[in-house]
């Protein structure tokens, strides 16, 4: 396996506990909010223990250099496995009880000061409420308060259709991270139906990546998005203090060439999780960028807001995703072709 296929396969992998129980909710009854901050108290701190950052420590050089991670882990009762060359694996999860609460819990370690993450979750296209154990009020998004120097673990609910979409979104949002198309730690996990049956040999049959492309510098893996003014020049993002601005609102989003056809949704979010538009099937053609034009109506409203907002681009829905990654085995395709990319609207000065 080539070492770039490696770093590509190991960046898409995750291992998640996912803990499940049989909770019948009454919807109508619900009470929801934009936003919960939540301190560590109602979590566990490890201090000077590094859960997450010590296991790099067994698969890299310099495992130094690496000073945080985090991750929303799901139950290994309700794990399997899609194993992959050169001893990797892609883990995916049924939700074998049909509940509809599905607990878990994100993990933040770090070896430098504490801070705080945005969380906002998703069932396929649609916001996936959440909470702590203790709260019986249901939000939009959580804000994790995470220790210096230690690991932070912090129990969450989140209510989840079993019979809906079966593809979890996380979406973790720093305060100091510059989201501007190429951050690549949007977690999706594929958590399947029990009712309805999954061939473990099924793969992306309408798939083919064009290899004659995979040298040309203008293709890239993934369509990273970058924003675009009306006359086709890209929005310069300005930095002042740590504070980023754009001097003019875009008018399009623009993804980048790849070597495979795919279509994508877009999904327009703010940080409390409330999807302001969804745009669905948007077709990537192979060595093409593809435009995507951005009403004046929603920019500015955007550019108004004391909210930020962010869009999501992510394709292979659902079970598309294990069967982008059965293609690796089934079909030696060269990297798995699913991706989850952010990129920003900065507001203008």
């Amino acid at each position: 396996m080539s070492h770039i296929k490696k770093i590509t396969i190991i960046i898409l992998l995750v291992s998640f506990v996912l803990i499940t129980s049989v909770v019948i909710l009454n919807f109508n009854t619900i009470n929801q909010y934009d936003n919960k901050i939540i301190s560590v108290s109602e979590g566990k701190v490890l201090k000077n223990q590094h859960v997450l950052l010590s296991k790099a420590e067994k698969v890299v050089h310099n495992p130094k250099m690496f000073t945080y991670s985090h991750k929303f882990q799901i139950d290994k009762s309700l794990e399997k496995k899609i194993n992959l060359p050169g001893g990797d694996a892609y883990s995916y999860y049924v939700n074998y009880k049909e509940s509809n609460i599905i607990k878990g819990e994100f993990v933040v370690d770090t070896r430098l000061d504490g801070g705080e993450i945005n969380l906002i979750f998703l069932q396929g296209n649609k916001t996936a409420l959440v909470r702590t154990p203790s709260d019986s009020n249901w939000y939009s998004s959580v804000s994790i308060n995470y220790k210096d120097k230690a690991t932070t673990i912090i129990p969450l609910e989140l209510m989840w259709d079993s019979e809906g979409d079966e593809d979890l979104t996380v979406i973790p949002i720093s305060p100091n991270k510059h989201y501007d198309g190429s951050y690549l730690a949007i977690s999706r996990f594929v958590v399947l139906n029990p009712n309805v049956p999954y061939d473990e040999h099924s793969i992306l049959s309408d798939l083919e990546i064009e290899e004659s492309l995979l040298n040309d510098k203008k293709i890239n893996v993934y369509p990273f998005p970058k924003f675009y003014d009306e006359k086709k020049q890209e929005i310069e993002i300005q930095n002042e203090n740590g504070q980023f601005f754009i001097n003019s609102l875009p008018h399009k989003l623009i993804l980048g060439a790849i070597s495979f056809n795919t279509k994508v949704d877009i999904l327009i979010i703010d940080q409390n999780g409330k999807i302001e538009e969804t745009l669905r099937d948007i077709n990537i053609v192979k060595g093409n960028i593809t435009d995507i034009n951005l009403s004046d109506s929603l920019l500015t409203k955007i550019n108004d807001s004391n909210n930020k907002y962010y869009a999501l681009i992510t394709n292979n829905r659902n079970r598309k995703i294990l069967y982008d990654m059965n293609g690796i085995n089934e079909l030696n395709q060269p990297f798995p072709t699913s991706f989850n990319l952010i990129i920003e609207f900065y507001k203008t000065k």
